[in-house]
């Protein structure tokens, strides 16, 4: 696994800067260390301890996602890239690999899954989509040159909204 921190590049127009970059072998092993690198860097800018963990649950859905679904015919340890931007109160995160692309370049959508007649059909219940689709504040998905690319973006990581006592 290879992470770079990105926090002193900013774009042209100022308003997105970077906050790191990893790639990681598309095998589960790798997943557990991703998680923590993520978090790490994320911790940095999130201060709702919350949102960082909803973050988290999302990370985790989607690696587990790639590795399980898209890289499971590969043999190789064909990398997932993550990147991460942040502008303002948004995290944006973009997850590259090179496996087989959502059935009709879509990815399920959040009516898709939760349903129990759904859940039935799926070995682990089904429910990581309609996790992901309801803790984030927006997703695409495109194919690119034979790689995936979903983007991830979340709202309200930088306002402090946990329930911590206030001094009276």
């Amino acid at each position: 696994m290879v992470a770079r921190n990105q926090g002193d590049k900013v774009g042209r127009d100022n308003a997105f800067v970077g906050v790191f970059e990893m790639s990681l072998a598309g095998r589960t092993q790798a997943v557990r260390d991703a998680l923590t690198t993520c978090r790490a860097h994320l911790s940095t800018i999130c201060r709702n301890s919350e949102k960082l963990d909803d973050i988290e649950l999302v990370i985790a859905e989607t690696l587990n996602n790639i590795v399980e679904h898209a890289l499971a015919e590969r043999q190789d340890d064909a990398p997932i890239q993550i990147s991460c931007t942040q502008d303002g109160d948004l995290i944006s995160l973009v997850f590259k690999d090179s496996g087989i692309p959502f059935a009709n370049h879509t990815p399920p959508g959040p009516k898709q899954v939760g349903t129990i007649a759904h859940a039935k059909s799926l070995p682990e219940g089904g429910y990581g989509w309609g996790l992901i689709h309801h803790l984030a504040h927006d997703i695409s998905y495109v194919r690119v040159n034979q790689h995936n690319v979903l983007t991830i973006v979340f709202d309200g990581v930088t306002s402090i909204t946990d329930n911590a006592q206030k001094p009276s």
